[in-house]
Formats: C-alpha cells, structure tokens, sequence
C-alpha cells in the first residue's frame, strides 16, 4: 500500500468516526424511522441485556420487552450477554457498541486478506464506510454484524484448510445470532448430512438445559421467530420493514383494505394473498436451492454464501432495515465469486448502502408511546419506502441466479470443496 492509498484509508477512518458520532448523538435520526420513531440509541441491545440479566437472576429471558424481546439461543444470553449485564445498561451498551468497531476491525483485516488489489480493497472499505445500515444497526444495538464478521472468518479458515476451526467458528456465529443457519442448506445440497445432523444436534444441545428448566419459554422462542405478535395491531408490517416480506405483506394489505395500523395476523387477508405470502420464504428456498445444485460442480463457495444470505433477507417475515448490515459479508462474497463486473455490483451495494428516503415522507407523531408513520402512508408513499432496499437486493439475486443457470460461474478450487465440514471427509457420507 502506497502513501496515497494509506491516506485515503486514514480519510476513510475519519469518515468513518464521524458518521458514527453523528448516528450515536442522534444528529441523524430523521434518515431512519426507528432512531426516529422508537424509544432511541440501544433499543434492540435493551432487549439483549434484559435477557442476560434476568438469567443471572433466574429468571426466564423470552417475551421481554422492549419489542419482541430476547429471541436468539438461550446460550448467548447464558454466557456473553450475562457478563455484559454485571454493568449498567449504559455502559454495557457502550461497551457493545465498542465491540461492534472491533469486529468491523477485524472483518475489514479479513477482507484485506482476501482482496489481493488494494485499490479494490479500498472501494470495499469506502461502501462499508458508507454503509449505512451498519450505523443503524450499531445504534439498535442488534447483533447481524457481529454473525456476519465471525461467519467471515470462518469462511477465511476454511480458505486457508483450517477445516475445525471454520466449523467452531461457524457455530459460534449460529449461537450469537442464528443467520448463519441460512447456510446449512449449502452444506445439505452437498450431501454433507453428518454435518448438518451434528450441526443441529450441537445447537439443540445447548439450548436444551435452558428450555428443562424453563419449558414454557420453549412456546414463546417458537411464536418470537416463526410466528411474531399475533393479537397487537399495526407490527405486521411498519416504517422499520425492509424485507421482500414485508414489502407483499404491505402491498397485500392495500390490496385487501386492511389499514396497516389494525394488521396483525394474516386471517385478515383473502385466501390468494394469504398463500401468495405464505409461499414466500419457500419459493427462495426452492429456488436457490436449485442454483446451488447447478452449481455443485464450480465449487463457488461465495456465490453461494451470497444467494444464501439474500434468501435470509429476501424471505424471512422481520427484516428490518439495518438487518442489512448482515448483507456486508454477501456483498463481499459476490465480489470475490467473480462472477459479476464490479461497476454493477459497486452500483448495486451502493444503492442498498444509502439510506431511504425516509426523511422526505416521515410524518411527525404527536402521540405518547410507540406510534409509526407507516400507518399512515398512502400507497404510492409505502410502496416507494418497503421497496427501497428489497428491490436491489432482488437485483443482485436474480442476476445472480441468471450466472448460475447459464453456468457463468467461475470454478474457484481455493475455497474449499465442503464448508463448515469438520476434517475433510471425516462426517460426510
């Protein structure tokens, strides 16, 4: 790295910490709806701190607020998030956003490893300096980057044939947040069925003691992440909605005059709307299933760490819009798969990395407690909102998927013929 691409990198640094400053002083809540419209910086990691604290106390985790609560594996809580909570929540918090700048640190240490031009690692750390779900998602406090950084590494280790410490590390991204669950069906196209089983045996066992002593908690972690709220209007779909979900349960409700603000169960749609939504997460899976067979001889491995991850962000019913930031490992993966000119995919992950434009339609809320602007938009004003990221992100995904069929994906031996498997073919079939 010469002394120019060094100071560009310090600018970038400066950057930045600015950006960052702005978002935590809250100098930039009006970009995003939940810094405006929800209870302010660490909403989300409230929820995480609850969780490790009521378990210090003995006390059950799930189903406390703010929000949906505490809905990732009861280790994480058990061990992390209870060392967390011996501080105030203030500090803590503090604290968890320093975490989050240290594993941004090492997940750019890591893309740095495997970008070999340095110009095109500094393109790379200019739309992750740009990124702003990032800056959202430190703010909520949530924990998608931190999986998305130690899924990096363990994409690294098997890279480098550290095919043990890969799987470890792929497991403690699952017990941190359980995104990286996503690509397990990578390893189950490719007949790695020992893996997969001991994958789920492992997470089901640590769960397990949790849920014996506290067995109604099982009901709730379920409802939490398969079902969510089902008798409180208006949190079906609102202003902090990103998804491709959430953008077909929108347009559906428009569609069947169902006000957005009294939406809470899917009973209140017709027949059609209600399978057209109920098909969404399969449909994705069916079909990027059926890309990582075609591309089972290329062994891409980025590739398909990419459809994966946007199948994630594409079909599951709450992504929020700085659950994007978990996309900065999907947009890395793309770029190394060398399948895709990287003007197109520099376009494409900027477009995703700016903020909506939330700040030209946000309606002022008058009323005490938690109220969204979303129930009050138009059709146009909504449609325009739900599809601002989903829409690019489908982009990269069906153009993806074009290269997969049409077998324009380049074969790329380094990145190891079976991830996350442990020791070769020690657990295949």
């Amino acid at each position: 790295m010469n002394q120019k691409q060094k100071t560009i990198l310090i600018m970038l640094l400066a950057v930045h910490l600015v950006l960052l400053y702005l978002v935590l002083s809250r100098n930039l809540d009006f970009l995003f709806n939940d810094a405006s419209h929800r209870i302010g910086p660490g909403s989300d990691f409230w929820a995480l701190y609850n969780a490790g604290k009521h378990w210090r106390l003995g006390d059950n985790i799930y189903m406390r607020g703010p929000g949906y609560g505490f809905r990732y594996h009861p280790i994480f809580a058990m061990t992390i998030l209870s060392y967390l909570s011996y501080l105030a929540h203030q500090p803590a918090y503090w604290l968890w956003v320093a975490i989050n700048e240290i594993f941004l640190v090492m997940f750019l240490v890591v893309a740095r490893r495997m970008i070999v031009n340095t110009a095109h690692f500094l393109v790379a750390c200019a739309v992750m300096v740009g990124f702003s779900p990032y800056y959202l998602e430190v703010y909520m406090g949530n924990a998608s980057f931190i999986a998305a950084a130690v899924l990096l590494m363990a994409i690294y280790l098997l890279q480098r044939r550290a095919q043990l410490g890969a799987y470890i590390t792929y497991l403690v991204s699952i017990l941190i947040k359980p995104v990286g669950l996503a690509l397990l069906p990578i390893l189950l196209l490719r007949r790695r069925f020992a893996t997969v089983f001991l994958t789920l045996v492992i997470i089901a066992g640590l769960a397990l003691p949790y849920f014996i002593v506290h067995p109604n908690d099982w009901y709730d972690f379920a409802r939490v992440n398969f079902e969510g709220f089902s008798t409180t209007p208006g949190f079906m779909v609102h202003g902090g909605n990103q998804g491709f979900y959430g953008l077909m349960v929108m347009i559906s409700a428009f569609a069947n005059h169902v006000p957005t603000r009294e939406l809470y169960n899917l009973t209140q749609f017709s027949d059609f709307s209600r399978i057209l939504i109920r098909v969404i997460p399969y449909f994705f899976i069916a079909v990027s299933g059926l890309a990582t067979y075609r591309l089972r001889r290329t062994d891409n491995l980025y590739i398909l760490v990419f459809l994966w991850s946007a199948t994630y962000l594409l079909g599951y019913k709450d992504v929020w819009e700085h659950s994007y930031a978990f996309l900065v490992l999907g947009l890395l993966m793309l770029y190394l798969s060398r399948a895709f000119d990287p003007r197109l995919l520099l376009i494409l992950s900027g477009a995703i990395a700016l903020p909506t434009l939330f700040a030209f339609y946000d309606i002022p809320m008058r009323s005490l407690g938690i109220s969204d602007p979303g129930w009050y938009w138009d059709f146009k004003t909504s449609l325009l909102h739900h599809a601002t990221k989903p829409v690019f992100l489908l982009a990269l995904y069906l153009l993806s998927l074009r290269k997969a069929f049409t077998g324009r994906v380049p074969n790329l031996p380094e990145s190891g013929s079976s991830p996350m498997s442990i020791a070769g073919q020690q657990l295949s079939d």
